[in-house]
């Protein structure tokens, strides 16, 4: 199972990005969320897996919108992750 979810919403047309990385990846479930990607991944992980959360691990915010509806919601993949692990 990979769980993963999208890196922001920056982009008005971020569905299209997602469904182009779920063609790619067979069996793969989409969690709109980012939050709950990174808990079902880690969820779901066993002894011997790894957890790999791409994207945006450097960055502390996600940016919603574009141009002037543009705005920076806090959000620390690495935080979540610890959160989501203990």
């Amino acid at each position: 199972c990979v769980p993963f979810g999208d890196r922001g919403y920056r982009f008005r047309r971020s569905g299209r990005r997602t469904a182009a990385i779920a063609e790619g990846a067979p069996g793969a479930r989409i969690i709109g969320d980012r939050r709950a990607a990174i808990a079902a991944a880690i969820a779901e992980a066993r002894a011997e897996d790894i957890v790999c959360i791409a994207g945006k691990g450097h960055e502390q915010g996600q940016i919603v919108g574009c141009g002037e509806e543009m705005r920076v919601i806090p959000f620390d993949d690495v935080a979540v992750a610890r959160e989501e692990a203990a």
